[in-house]
């Protein structure tokens, strides 16, 4: 009966594993398992379905078609607008401002700079006013047509609006210029009242005239003011003023 025990514990002594044999089986299960998962994370990800792409409604190609014609329409009128003030000429652009002068008159634009250059050192007429103005609307109708009486080509003309609205240096130089010749506001002070015009001779000036600019007596529009007797009396006024510069020009 010993000698059978012994056997017995000796069969279950030999079916025991090493540790060596054990770790290493350990650790061809831990690679094996590694590189499934690895196997696994390479595989590349299903495709996703791509998206259904709907159809353009007919609404949109409408709405795109009118936007590009508006655009369309800016681009040739910002063009011929363009091409209109590239061949405007002074004559023109001044017949369009005062209505009730031709556009074959003899006003040419200047600026305020040009024109104190004008009365400092050159010799012509200068009218100043602004097309809002409507005295200077008539003003300027009866001086183009006795400019073309004595045969005056050219009469400068600047807008003063802007220069009087915001008192500007050229503003203050022209009054300071014309002081002599100005009328007074009503704290005392000289004032380029509109319609202005003076006339020079090689920077000097020999005549210069307001007539209506400030004072109307009693009329409440030029119509009214400017009667037979009255434009009779201003030709006759400012006519010596037209002989010097023609004289001077012609020379």
């Amino acid at each position: 009966m010993v000698t059978k025990k012994t056997s017995t514990a000796k069969n279950k002594k030999t079916t025991k594993s090493s540790p060596a044999k054990v770790s290493a089986k350990k650790t061809s299960k831990a690679v094996a398992k590694k590189s499934s998962k690895s196997a696994s994370m390479s595989r590349a990800p299903k495709a996703k379905p791509a998206k259904k792409v709907e159809p353009f409604h007919p609404a949109f190609g409408l709405v795109l078609l009118l936007a590009c014609c508006i655009i369309a329409a800016f681009l040739i009128a910002g063009l011929a607008f363009y091409i209109i003030k590239c061949n405007e000429t002074d004559a023109s652009r001044f017949a369009s401002e005062y209505s009730l002068v031709g556009e074959d008159n003899v006003y040419v634009y200047k600026t305020g700079k040009e024109a104190i250059d004008v009365i400092e050192n050159g010799t012509g007429i200068v009218f100043l006013g602004f097309p809002s103005c409507p005295w200077c609307q008539n003003y300027a109708m009866l001086l183009n047509n006795l400019a073309k009486e004595y045969g005056i080509k050219t009469i400068y003309y600047h807008d003063t609006y802007d220069d009087w609205k915001n008192d500007t240096e050229e503003y203050k130089k022209l009054t300071s210029l014309l002081s002599e010749r100005l009328q007074y506001d009503n704290v005392g002070n000289h004032h380029l009242y509109v319609p202005n015009v003076t006339f020079v001779v090689n920077g000097e000036i020999v005549g210069n005239d307001w007539e209506t600019s400030k004072d109307h007596l009693d009329a409440e529009t030029p119509e009214e003011y400017w009667t037979e007797e009255r434009i009779s009396a201003w030709k006759e006024k400012v006519s010596p003023y037209f002989e010097k510069v023609k004289e001077s020009v012609s020379e």
